[in-house]
């Protein structure tokens, strides 16, 4: 039998919130099969009844930079996912700029290979803006997760690419802020934060919303302030921030490469705002971001020093303490963190969930005021939030149904792993050899 058991306090914010079950997983789907009180017919058993001991649905990241490629000195799909497991995530999507840059059907097969052979997480990619559209269509049935737009690409994409998109049932994944933004040079944090303000930020949806199509799947990342998120919503757009916009601000900064970023970390009253968009239910997920390089590179002098911020090892610690400090509940935690970013990715079918039919990816979190005393997986060990208060850990990690990370033993298997978007493959695929048929 093939069958996993994982009991305890089950908690999705959905259908269940804190009640005693036991999780019967098939490990050869890697689904649930069944939710019962008591682990019955499993050749497996596993309990977690501890105190202040709670099991939810793995999280999903959106944003992630995983590099790999020529890129690997700074993070590679191993030791990235390696450090989201440790995490709680058990879905990344990873970003196509690295070296070389992701954008053709060659190289976005080459990377998903990769990503196969190395995550120990789910995962997939976003494509890069292809030079054609018949590439792009290629693209979007090769098993990526939507189009990247950067800054250079605003004033490149068009109607057609938005609906293109769109009619696939993908996601167009935004940073929003055109590219004049990235002309001024800074000394430091304060100076760029003035320089790279929200107006260009608020510019660039406004340039998206003109363009947008009504069945287009728009999603505006890592946006930094509450304007922002809040004229996306308004035209339809999903939001997501980041732990750093979040935690972290410009007067805690200044001339510290740690904490260089793009878009940059804004003043306290603006974070605060950041809060409020939460609390009002503006906010659809919360991303990473994460933005690895090595120690070298990020001990450079402040101008020359690569922006971006290394947090996928800590950052659903650091969400948690908001609910340990009651800012927000387990309920709105999950919303952000597992079942909004499933519904922008359009896969709210498969996580989600602690129910029969969704993906056997659970984590297993003891909650209680900590400190972040250290990364152990990602390259990227350097971190800005060293000793910073968080509201839990990851005691164990499934990923379909496989016991892959247990915190005194560390990592035990290398799990199966899926792209969820290979489906759409799959049914392009049927639709091509069986549409014609009457």
């Amino acid at each position: 039998m093939s069958r996993h058991c994982i009991c305890g306090s089950l908690y999705d914010g959905v259908n269940l919130r804190g009640e005693y079950g036991c999780l019967v997983i098939d490990i050869r789907s890697g689904f649930i099969v069944d939710v019962r009180e008591k682990p019955l017919g499993c050749s497996e058993k596993h309990t977690y009844s501890d105190e202040n001991t709670i099991i939810t649905p793995s999280f999903i990241d959106v944003h992630v930079h995983l590099r790999g490629l020529d890129l690997a000195y700074k993070e590679d799909e191993e030791s990235g996912t390696k450090a989201a497991i440790v995490g709680g995530i058990g879905l990344v999507i990873d970003m196509p700029n690295t070296s070389p840059y992701i954008n053709t059907v060659e190289l976005v097969k080459r990377k998903l290979e990769v990503l196969a052979q190395k995550s120990y997480t789910d995962y997939s990619l976003y494509t890069g803006l292809p030079k054609t559209i018949e590439q792009l269509r290629k693209i979007l049935l090769a098993g990526v997760a939507g189009l990247k737009l950067y800054p250079n690409d605003h004033y490149r994409v068009n109607e057609k690419v938005v609906k293109i998109v769109g009619e696939h049932g993908l996601t167009i994944i935004v940073h929003p802020e055109l590219p004049e933004a990235d002309k001024p040079i800074a000394l430091s944090e304060e100076c760029r934060q003035t320089h790279r303000s929200c107006m260009w930020e608020i510019a660039s949806v406004e340039l998206l919303a003109d363009i947008a199509a009504e069945d287009g799947k728009v999603h505006i990342t890592h946006a930094t302030c509450f304007e922002v998120v809040e004229r996306a919503r308004n035209y339809g757009f999903t939001v997501d921030i980041t732990p750093h916009h979040l935690f972290l601000d410009i007067g805690e900064s200044y001339d510290r490469c740690l904490t260089k970023v793009n878009p940059p970390l804004r003043g306290k009253t603006e974070q605060i705002k950041l809060v409020k968009a939460i609390l009002l239910d503006l906010v659809n997920a919360i991303a990473s971001d994460h933005a690895p390089h090595s120690p070298r590179e990020k001990s450079y002098s402040y101008l020359l020093c690569p922006p971006g911020i290394a947090s996928i090892e800590v950052w659903p610690r650091l969400l948690w303490r908001l609910v340990v400090e009651r800012i927000i509940g387990v309920d709105k935690l999950l919303k952000l963190c597992v079942q909004g970013p499933a519904g922008i990715l359009g896969l709210d079918d498969l996580y989600g969930k602690l129910a029969p039919g969704y993906r056997g990816n659970v984590v297993v979190w003891e909650i209680g005021f900590e400190r972040v005393d250290g990364l152990e997986y990602s390259k990227a060990r350097y971190t800005p939030y060293w000793m910073s208060v968080v509201g839990g850990h990851v005691k164990a990690h499934y990923i379909g149904g496989i016991l892959v990370y247990d915190e005194h033993a560390g990592f035990l298997a290398k799990p199966k792993t899926i792209n969820p978007f290979e489906r759409l493959k799959q049914h392009e695929s049927q639709h091509r050899c069986c549409g014609n048929k009457t």
